[in-house]
């Protein structure tokens, strides 16, 4: 079976050879997998039709996607083509989003039950919530000796740790000295 996608431009024919050769070091069975999977993107169901036990299915499917050549072929299959772009969400927005997070200022909707039926609320997120993604953007921060990137940080560490004195006194563990350094400097 060879994968046929839409469309069948230079481009995308191009796209079919990069997949088959990236998926040659696989077995037979992992190269079957890879074109049903590309086809549905059913992980179990095409490790089932690939001739894997369906008991197993799941965790040979999982472990197959991790291989470098699987991994390779599906970069190939999923990069982003030019009218694909807008769809695809940029490093700079998924920062502000979780910046956003961060500061509650992004509200979810929640269903509530009530005495009469359901109701819909808007609320910020929770603290857990915005300490993972103050997390998050401290992780993903670039390293540098950027002085104002450097506050920045300071800034999200303080955040973070007052979060987490919120969290401990809702919790009952009310210590109430708190103490957040910044640029090495303890203040109270």
């Amino acid at each position: 079976m060879v994968v046929r996608f839409s469309k069948q431009t230079q481009v995308e024919r191009a796209r079919e050879r990069r997949f088959e050769d990236a998926i040659k070091p696989l077995n037979k069975q992992q190269r079957e997998f890879m074109r049903n999977y590309v086809g549905t993107s059913n992980a179990r169901q095409s490790a089932i039709d690939a001739g894997y036990a369906k008991k197993s299915a799941d965790i040979t499917a999982y472990n197959i996607l991790r291989l470098e050549p699987a991994v390779h072929a599906l970069m190939i299959v999923y990069e982003a083509s030019p009218e694909n772009d807008t769809d695809i969400m940029t490093a700079r927005e998924a920062m502000e989003i979780l910046t956003r997070i961060a500061r509650g200022e992004e509200k979810e909707t929640v269903v509530l039950a009530t005495e009469v039926g359901t109701q819909t609320v808007k609320k910020e997120a929770d603290i857990k919530t915005r300490i993972v993604a103050i997390k998050e953007l401290l992780r993903n921060l670039p390293k540098t000796n950027d002085a104002l990137r450097n506050m920045q940080i300071e800034r999200m560490k303080a955040e973070t740790a007052l979060l987490q004195k919120k969290i401990d006194s809702i919790n009952g563990n009310t210590d109430n000295d708190l103490t957040i350094e910044l640029d090495n400097e303890p203040t109270r």
